[in-house]
């Protein structure tokens, strides 16, 4: 079990937590110290499965060489879980694209073959599910099954619509919906559908959704497809390419 309590004031050294199978804390007797004064919670471990135990905590401060104890706190009791739901599996995580809403996911928990409940064997929550970047999945054991689990997801850019693709002599302009999340798009265009030897327009502005894009060969085809990216801190995250279309120069 994960034990929390408030942080003291700062002439606290740190922190007891003691567990016992019983109120007096006679039987089976389990002290955990910890050093840091800004530390305020503590995982405890190698507990029997489905038993009930009573926890404490209380401060010490460490003067001249001499330990002082505080008060412990009020008892409170927690029944340790049967299962660790670390062991799980969990499916159903895949990257996304930005809406503006905060994303989900359709995840299914599976135990030793066995099926979780959501609700009932655990309980879901996400952080940073929103905008564009990593977010997380939590998933917090509940009932029989103790623990967490946590999975990530990378939320994209929107993917990319060409509005309009049209000829000019010896290029194409292009116009493409503009995304707000994005920081820039990228335009890219080849020979074939393939798009083995493409070459790359980058634009850097979000404001900016259209393009000319000339010096190619006259009275060909080309394949042409855009994406947005937008970069955040030291990450650039690429949307999906718009579908493929194809436009034949003046």
């Amino acid at each position: 079990f994960t034990v929390k309590w408030k942080k003291q004031a700062t002439q606290t050294t740190g922190y007891q937590v003691q567990v016992a199978t019983n109120k007096k804390f006679k039987k089976n007797k389990k002290t955990v110290t910890i050093k840091k004064q800004k530390t305020t919670k503590t995982t405890v471990k190698k507990l029997k499965a489905k038993k009930k135990y009573y926890v404490r905590v209380r401060s010490y401060t460490i003067v001249g060489g001499k330990c002082y104890n505080g008060a412990w706190s009020d008892t409170k009791s927690v029944t340790t879980a049967k299962y660790d739901i670390a062991k799980a599996k969990v499916a159903g995580i895949k990257n996304k694209s930005f809406t503006g809403k905060n994303i989900t996911q359709s995840i299914t928990v599976t135990y030793s073959g066995k099926t979780l409940k959501n609700g009932t064997d655990y309980i879901v929550k996400y952080s940073s599910n929103k905008n564009i970047g990593t977010a997380k999945v939590a998933v917090t054991g509940k009932g029989s099954y103790g623990g967490v689990i946590t999975k990530s997801f990378v939320i994209t850019p929107a993917r990319q619509t060409i509005q309009k693709l049209m000829p000019v002599k010896k290029g194409f302009y292009i116009d493409y919906a503009q995304k707000g999340s994005a920081t820039g798009y990228e335009i890219s265009y080849a020979e074939n559908i393939s798009f083995s030897d493409a070459k790359t327009v980058k634009v850097t502005s979000n404001k900016t959704d259209k393009k000319t894009v000339t010096n190619l060969k006259s009275q060909k085809t080309y394949f042409v497809r855009v994406r947005s990216y937008t970069a955040t801190g030291t990450k650039t995250y690429f949307g999906q390419w718009s579908d493929i279309a194809k436009v034949y120069t003046k």
